[in-house]
């Protein structure tokens, strides 16, 4: 008796999905090489992955959120139902792997924001001009003291306000050196949680791929491949 193969994942998915692995390998391994690259590859992820949100409420069947994500009750079941060798299969996403599509998504989706952050501090890309020094995305901008007089003699007043001039250029410089130091420690900052969220993106893709082997041998079936073809057995 020969398997009957049907039809799961739509192009769309298997494109986005080797899309998104190219992509991340690309950005992850420029990250200290080639900021042009890392950049426009990470430019591209988050293009992806919007686009991926999208298609998980528009969609086909298997592709759809609504197809995949369980409660958190229902993933706890069936990972006893691993455990004790029970798992029933299932066409599309399995509820654990559907919890690990999110959190890849969320996991790149943060790590692609706070690049931009950085980028932003730097003064560069979409969000230059609109960081304030401490990180988060206000305008920017500074404050000017007003003109303050009084007294009757002129070169008293003259005096004073030379004094007041002098006064708020050095306050002006403070102010600049401030927000200068400001901004270099917020870009550190930024720096530090964005390659975080990069290496804890590594580890899910790591756990996700060590799920895959896992599933395809659960179920005595290819599931790389089926990403290629989109076609899985039909029993």
């Amino acid at each position: 008796m020969s398997t009957r193969f049907i039809k799961v994942w739509d192009p769309f998915v298997r494109v986005f999905h080797w899309s998104l692995v190219g992509l991340f390998a690309l950005a992850y391994l420029t990250g200290d090489e080639n900021d042009e690259i890392h950049v426009w590859a990470g430019y591209a992820i988050v293009v992806l992955i919007a686009s991926r949100i999208v298609w998980g409420f528009i969609g086909s069947k298997h592709a759809r959120f609504s197809d995949f994500v369980r409660s958190p009750s229902v993933v706890f079941r069936y990972l006893k139902a691993v455990v004790s060798g029970s798992a029933p299969r299932t066409l599309g996403h399995n509820p654990a792997g559907g919890w690990m599509v999110l959190l890849l998504l969320v996991s790149i989706l943060a790590t692609g924001g706070s690049g931009l952050v950085v980028l932003g501090l730097e003064g560069e890309g979409p969000m230059a001009g609109h960081i304030a020094g401490d990180g988060w995305i206000v305008a920017v901008g500074s404050a000017v003291g007003g003109d303050e007089g009084s007294g009757n003699d002129e070169h008293e007043e003259g005096r004073e306000h030379g004094e007041r001039e002098g006064d708020r250029a050095a306050d002006q410089n403070q102010a600049s050196m401030s927000t200068n130091q400001a901004f270099e420690s917020a870009e550190d900052a930024w720096e530090e949680i964005h390659e975080f969220l990069a290496n804890f993106t590594v580890l899910l893709v790591v756990l996700h791929i060590a799920g895959v082997i896992f599933s395809s041998i659960a179920d005595r079936e290819n599931l790389v491949r089926a990403m290629f073809t989109g076609l899985k057995k039909e029993e």
